[in-house]
């Protein structure tokens, strides 16, 4: 589902388009992406747009252009890890940066969502907007370590509790709208984590593995070990670069 619409309902371009636009006017979406009138309203006629508005599009709402296109692969950037070290190592990287870090949780799983300020150009201008990046996957309690040490020095760290969507973002079913702009965005009432706060009950005796995980995890056992079946997870991410004074920014989440 995308804003309600059933994905295998869409088949153009457009119709990808308008599902990822939602309730938006959208000649006042894409003058704030840079993008004008006349070319906003041949896009969503069905006129594939240039690169760099492309580009824009896909920056905004850290969606897939090959989703765009082609209606192939996921629609929203998520990354996804296989090692809890893995993830240790990236927010290890994310600290170094101005990133605020949101941990998303429904009490019994664990998800990651990193925005930042940023700028981009199209025509010559310069567009300023919010990356989101998502983080995902097998991560686990080296890497919940990791973000409480973080707590203890980053003024930017925000804990959001919710339960519904947290297994749609995981699984690159919500963009940067839904996340932070829409009527009721789901990072709405986050507040400051504390120190040694508890963010929720470990699950790994409880969870159960869909089939397509089962695959995922016995591929790539962390360290030369079978995991443990109890543990499910789920990671993503994408990076979009290109001009612009940030690079490499986008949407994650850590699923656990």
């Amino acid at each position: 589902m995308i804003n309600g619409i059933m994905q295998e309902n869409l088949n153009s371009f457009a119709e990808r388009l308008k599902a990822i636009l939602g309730e938006r006017n959208k000649h006042h979406w894409g003058i704030a992406l840079g993008i004008g009138r006349g070319t906003i309203g041949n896009t969503f006629n069905g006129s594939v747009p240039t690169s760099e508005a492309l580009n824009a599009i896909s920056r905004s709402e850290n969606v897939s252009t090959t989703w765009l296109l082609e209606g192939r692969e996921d629609p929203y950037y998520v990354r996804k890890f296989t090692d809890d070290d893995e993830c240790v190592n990236y927010l290890d990287a994310v600290f170094l940066e101005r990133w605020t870090i949101y941990l998303v949780t429904d009490q019994k799983h664990l998800a990651v969502a990193l925005t930042m300020p940023a700028q981009y150009k199209i025509k010559e201008e310069w567009v300023s907007y919010t990356p989101v990046e998502v983080l995902a996957g097998r991560c686990g309690r080296k890497t919940l370590a990791t973000g409480e040490k973080g707590i203890a020095f980053l003024q930017g760290i925000r804990h959001q509790r919710v339960s519904a969507d947290l297994d749609n973002l995981s699984h690159n079913k919500i963009g940067t709208y839904k996340l932070l702009n829409a009527e009721q965005p789901l990072l709405n009432q986050d507040m400051l984590a504390k120190r040694n706060q508890k963010i929720f009950d470990w699950p790994e005796e409880t969870m159960s593995l869909t089939p397509e995980e089962h695959i995922l995890i016995e591929s790539f056992p962390p360290h030369g070990r079978r995991p443990k079946s109890g543990l499910q997870d789920d990671w993503g991410r994408a990076c979009s670069t290109g001009s612009g004074q940030v690079s490499g920014m986008i949407d994650e989440i850590y699923f656990y």
